[in-house]
């Protein structure tokens, strides 16, 4: 059993959570529209009032902590709880992705558009296909994976311009089940066919994918 090192008590349903690099701060939404930032030394945590439910939050270095509003756009943090900027989201942000040390966020808002900002509010692009429903970024925020909801899969640089498109290897299609970005660069696609997996393929595979658009690995998953 692993041991917690501290407790908080909350009002009310935890929306998101986000841990600052260093793990000297951690911060957290509430369903009822407050944001926690705590340092984890023991001193006074900040309390902001958002007026409305967050949907999500993340970490930038340094020191900034992001929130995507449910109605509304992106807010920014210092790990004082003070407002740093706020940047609109046409429908409210309903996925979002971070660099830690690259300056960069990734969201898709309400309309399904997928927007790129820095770490300074600036829109850096935007980008829109399908019905967009998950988004990831490499570390060094120089790429974004984002993939809709038929299992169609591409990955853009920081500005929103395609660089590669993965092909969906079914014929009765596929299902992103989520990505991630491995510190190297890598983008790891972890995908289920609709098809009856025939020879070696398998049903739920996770698969290894280089910047330049190669998929290098492939690993099946138990049903």
């Amino acid at each position: 059993m692993v041991e917690p090192i501290g407790s908080e008590a909350c009002h009310s349903d935890i929306t998101s959570v986000s841990v600052s690099t260093s793990a000297s701060h951690v911060a957290w939404t509430e369903r009822e529209g407050r944001l926690t930032i705590k340092p984890l030394a023991g001193e006074e945590a900040a309390i902001v009032e958002l007026g409305g439910k967050a949907n999500c939050s993340a970490y930038l270095d340094p020191g900034v902590f992001i929130v995507g509003m449910d109605e509304g756009g992106l807010r920014a943090f210092d790990v004082a709880g003070t407002e740093l900027w706020t940047s609109a989201a046409p429908g409210g942000v309903e996925r979002m992705a971070a660099s830690t040390s690259g300056d960069l966020i990734a969201i898709i808002d309400g309309t399904g558009i997928l927007r790129a900002f820095n770490m300074q509010g600036r829109t850096l692009g935007e980008f829109s296909a399908g019905e967009l429903i998950g988004v990831a970024v490499n570390s060094k925020g120089s790429a974004i994976a984002c993939y809709d909801d038929e299992g169609q899969l591409g990955v853009l640089d920081r500005v929103c311009s395609p660089s590669f498109t993965r092909p969906v290897d079914s014929a009765h299609g596929e299902r992103i089940i989520t990505t991630a970005y491995a510190p190297n660069g890598v983008l790891l696609v972890s995908r289920e066919t609709m098809d009856i997996p025939l020879g070696d393929s398998e049903q739920h595979e996770v698969e290894w994918w280089n910047p330049l658009g190669q998929k290098t690995h492939r690993v099946g998953l138990p049903a």
